[in-house]
């Protein structure tokens, strides 16, 4: 077994733990994402889902359908992200750590 992130981070979905980096790897693979990062959210029925925040590269354009099945070819269906949020910029620390919960704080805006 290898830690690939911080246990804290680990998205639990259905009973299943999901490594956020995976994830965001596997976003970073898509030719138009610059940046992603992934958070687990509240669900009634699988305790949480993931949902995938990523920026484009300049003059790229993908939608959020088209990264969703692109994920879908690569990774697991529970591993998949059941929502992307296209954003223009990824919240880090000073030291250049993603501030998952600023992410969170951000589907707010979202409706």
């Amino acid at each position: 077994f290898y830690i690939i992130d911080l246990k804290t981070d680990m998205i639990i979905r259905g009973g299943e733990n999901i490594y956020p980096r995976e994830i965001e790897e596997t976003l970073y693979s898509y030719p138009a994402v610059k940046d992603a990062a992934c958070v687990g959210i509240p669900d009634a029925l699988y305790g949480e889902e993931v949902i995938a925040f990523v920026v484009l590269k300049d003059n790229q354009k993908a939608s959020e359908e088209d990264i969703i099945a692109f994920c879908k070819k690569q990774l697991a269906d529970f591993k998949c992200p059941k929502q992307i949020k296209i954003i223009s910029e990824i919240p880090k620390s000073s030291s250049g750590k993603l501030l998952r919960r600023e992410l969170r704080d951000k589907l707010s805006n979202f409706g």
